[in-house]
């Protein structure tokens, strides 16, 4: 379907939670003082976003989001962005001094949970259909009491718990905006871009309706934090299938599969130089689809990991190749993107029924991921 589409998956069958989980579920809420809502891929897959947002409204609460499930609520001003690792400025802020969880379908990986620290001396109020965690899975096990379970499937568990608060006269009303981040710091230098600056140009230019892709490499966390997603779906987020490379091919599929969202993938320039022979495929099939290369002439990944380990960087460094030329060469539209007041006149110029358009951005190195410190 669409991006912003309901999921289709059937809903007909409800695990129901027991009365006695939703009334203890509801005390621990209500005796918190600053709670949040963990939307987690559960409530994508289960149908359950109307519930959570009917929660929040209740609770005045707001909502991160794991990865897989970013869109999920759409515009709702409850929402403050992912939760855990890619948890950045205010949205850190606000889950840092929260004190109590309200987990709905997500796992509390260690990723998530950044080893523990975002549960750590907070209540965790759990809907899942099995939400006792698995041993090991947090590094830091919760504090004994912590855990409030509440066994159900995601729609079913959370319309009950808001049903509970309301019957014990908590009434619900708009939720107001909390994230007040502003632009970084612009760190641009001659021929090479800040990515984050980059990500939100990016953001003022590409049609509402679209599918972003974004492929394993250093530079994913900067489309995926300042590229704003507001639908179910609309953030494919391929470092889950955990292979370099493995979104062009996915990319250009969504675009042949669905032309009326707009399909952009996000991939360095190591991810490229593993997968040109996809481009080809694209070039011959005409895809409609935007490939944006944050090209930092390096492996990215590799180089923030020297970088800590204390070891020489410069093998990871090999200098920014032409990749526009590269591409014209096989046929795609492209154009070298150095700055940012480049980027619009190439979009501009793109003809989708002609095929795919590659855009080199050539990007600084000189700014770290914010998911790295927390791998």
């Amino acid at each position: 379907g669409r991006a912003g589409a309901p999921h289709s998956g059937s809903s007909a069958h409800r695990t129901a939670p027991h009365p006695r989980q939703i009334a203890e579920a509801a005390d621990r809420i209500l005796a918190a003082k600053r709670p949040v809502i963990l939307a987690g891929r559960g409530v994508l897959l289960g149908e359950a976003a109307e519930h959570v947002v009917h929660l929040a409204e209740v609770l005045d609460a707001p909502v991160a989001t794991s990865m897989p499930a970013c869109g999920v609520l759409g515009d709702h001003p409850a929402v403050i962005g992912p939760f855990g690792g890619f948890s950045i400025g205010e949205t850190e802020r606000i889950i840092t001094e929260s004190d109590c969880l309200v987990v709905i379908g997500a796992s509390l990986n260690l990723f998530q949970t950044r080893n523990g620290r975002f549960t750590t001396g907070r209540t965790v109020v759990r809907i899942d259909l099995d939400p006792e965690p698995p041993p090991g899975l947090l590094s830091t096990p919760l504090e004994p009491g912590a855990l409030v379970p509440v066994a159900a499937e995601a729609s079913a568990g959370t319309a009950e718990l808001a049903g509970e608060l309301e019957r014990r006269g908590r009434r619900r009303g708009s939720v107001k905006p909390r994230l007040v981040d502003p632009a970084p710091d612009d760190v641009s230098e001659p021929g090479a871009i800040d990515p984050r600056h980059l990500a939100l140009e990016f953001e003022r230019l590409l049609p509402g309706e679209r599918r972003v892709f974004i492929d394993n490499g250093h530079f994913g966390a900067f489309p995926a934090l300042y590229l704003r997603h507001r639908a179910p779906r609309s953030l494919i987020w391929l470092p889950d299938f955990g292979a370099v490379g493995s979104a062009l091919a996915a990319a250009y599929a969504s675009s042949i599969a669905d032309p009326g969202a707009r399909s952009v993938l996000f991939i360095g320039d190591c991810g490229l130089y593993l997968t040109l022979g996809d481009l080809e495929t694209a070039v011959r099939e005409r895809a409609p689809l935007i490939v944006v290369c944050m090209n930092d002439g390096a492996a990215g990944s590799e180089l923030a990991h020297m970088k800590d380990w204390g070891v020489p960087p410069e093998q990871a460094i090999f200098g920014y190749a032409d990749l526009a030329a590269v591409a014209a060469g096989m046929g795609a539209q492209s154009a070298l993107v150095r700055e940012l007041g480049e980027l619009e006149p190439a979009l501009d110029a793109w003809r989708p029924e002609e095929g795919p358009l590659l855009l080199d951005c050539h990007i600084s190195r000189a700014v770290r991921s914010p998911i790295y410190d927390h791998v």
